[in-house]
């Protein structure tokens, strides 16, 4: 795959970065903490399902905005950890 986009944003002063990544069936999101991936979560969209789901008509975005602002969220509120924790006892 490769990087078609990045997104850089901070959260508890780390500089992560939100990388778009293109395959032959779609779209990958991944977050990253310096070079290495951030957290378990990955977000996809196909190709035929980001053209049907073109929200940028109604709200000026694309399903694609929209999964970025998910794995942003997911790193702001901690989803990651919280998810891991319930394994850890």
């Amino acid at each position: 795959m490769r990087p078609e986009k990045k997104v850089l944003f901070a959260h508890n002063e780390l500089n992560y970065e939100v990388v778009v990544f293109a395959s032959d069936n779609g779209l990958v999101i991944r977050t990253f903490l310096n070079g290495q991936r951030a957290n378990g979560y990955s977000y996809a969209v196909d190709w035929e399902t980001m053209a049907d789901h073109d929200l940028s008509r109604i709200t000026q975005s694309t399903a694609l905005d929209h999964l970025i602002e998910m794995a942003i969220e997911d790193v702001r509120t901690e989803k990651w950890e919280q998810f891991t924790k319930v394994f850890q006892k």
